[in-house]
């Protein structure tokens, strides 16, 4: 009987250390996943940057745009934009698709992946200028008074820039967020027990 009473406990402290260790090991995994989605979505900035610098600068010097105020400006601005765009989310889809989410189907579709992601990025870049131009919006109006006419010199540009600053910091965060929500829960879907 007492050896039944010692083998009893024994095979519940190895259970409990078994579920102790995987869930560690989940943990870790979590942390690792996020970890290497911040990396990608470092370089993805950057591949975004390198893009659109690539083409705006030398656009500018094709074009002989002097002012950046010009139509011709704008035009070149918006197709850097949207090529970099393009670009930066090609990077994140097959980054992300074959070192951030690990336990996804890889015998997903992948057309399909890559339209899911697509459509959630473009979703969260509408989200994310709605909330950088509300959050504009409402700073200004609590911090700027109505009526300012004591001032001689107009600091509206210089306290914009900074509220620009603070309204895309907490903009970003929520950009990411959803991205990772998005990618992880929605695109990148783990493979089903039996379809692995």
């Amino acid at each position: 009987m007492e050896n039944n009473a010692k083998k009893t406990t024994k095979e519940a402290v190895m259970h409990l250390v078994f579920g102790v260790l995987t869930t560690l090991v989940s943990w870790v995994k979590t942390i690792m996943e996020v970890i290497m989605y911040l990396v990608f979505g470092v370089l993805t900035t950057l591949v975004s940057w390198i893009v659109r610098f690539g083409i705006l600068w030398p656009g500018k010097a094709i074009f002989e745009i002097q002012d950046e105020l010009s139509v011709q400006y704008t035009v070149l601005f918006t197709v850097a934009s949207v090529i970099s765009w393009v670009c930066a989310v090609l990077f994140a889809f097959f980054t992300n698709r074959a070192f951030v989410f690990k336990d996804a189907d890889k015998k997903a579709n992948i057309w399909r992946q890559m339209a899911e992601f697509f459509g959630g990025r473009l979703a969260t870049f509408v989200l994310f200028e709605w909330l950088l131009n509300l959050g504009v919006v409402l700073a200004l109006g609590a911090i700027l008074p109505e009526h300012m006419e004591f001032l001689t010199v107009d600091l509206t540009p210089y306290r914009g820039a900074g509220i620009e600053l603070c309204a895309m910091g907490l903009a970003s965060v929520c950009n990411i967020v959803a991205n990772y929500i998005i990618g992880k829960f929605l695109v990148f879907k783990k493979a089903k027990k039996g379809n692995e």
